[in-house]
């Protein structure tokens, strides 16, 4: 019977434990993870970069609303100046003094030894300039739009800026100087600033 000698075995026995060796297995598995964790991280980045872009593209669209509500406040201001001036002519024109009456009245005034030869009269009426007698700041508050990655969230339509404010003013029309004053007034709402954490805004007003 033929007696087979492999003259390989020391050399196949070690190969196989270096095949089975487990610190080779726990690199193969620490490769791994980290092949995962650098993809977690380029996931994360490219999310940085779209949160980034869409932030620029919300700040380029708020200074193009930032520039048109300047020219909607200088109109309102006109408009609100306009209107002051249209119930003034009105106000003159309803309130004109009459002549005929008086010069009805005058024809039956009899003094003896007086004659009346002539008579004259001056009207004009003066226009004064708008004052303002009380300024103040209100703080309103605000529900701001919902983040771009909540899409089951609606956003919340805010009313004006002046009728945040209008809602607050009862708490200062309701003293002085305002319960002294006996003429309609007017108020203008200035925006200050805006504080988002907070969601406030504050705002300046002018009583004229």
């Amino acid at each position: 019977m033929p007696i087979r000698i492999n003259l390989l075995a020391e050399e196949q026995a070690a190969e196989e434990m270096r095949r089975r060796d487990p610190i080779k297995r726990a690199i193969y598995a620490g490769a791994g993870l980290a092949g995962v964790i650098i993809f977690w991280i380029g996931i994360t980045q490219m999310n940085v970069m779209a949160a980034r872009r869409e932030l620029a593209n919300y700040e380029a669209r708020l200074l193009k609303v930032d520039e048109s509500s300047k020219q909607v406040r200088n109109n309102q201001m006109m408009s609100a100046d306009f209107e002051a001036k249209l119930k003034a002519l009105h106000r003159y024109a309803t309130n004109r003094l009459l002549w005929g009456t008086m010069l009805d009245g005058l024809q039956f005034t009899i003094v003896d030894n007086i004659r009346f030869t002539a008579f004259r009269s001056d009207q004009g009426y003066g226009s004064g300039e708008v004052q303002k007698f009380f300024t103040t700041n209100v703080t309103v508050t605000y529900v701001p739009p919902a983040p771009w990655w909540k899409v089951w969230e609606s956003d919340v339509e805010n009313p004006p800026l002046n009728t945040l404010v209008g809602n607050q003013l009862a708490g200062i029309t309701n003293k002085a100087p305002f319960l002294t004053n006996k003429l309609a007034y007017t108020f203008k709402v200035l925006p200050v600033s805006t504080n988002a954490e907070a969601q406030k805004i504050e705002a300046k007003v002018e009583f004229t």
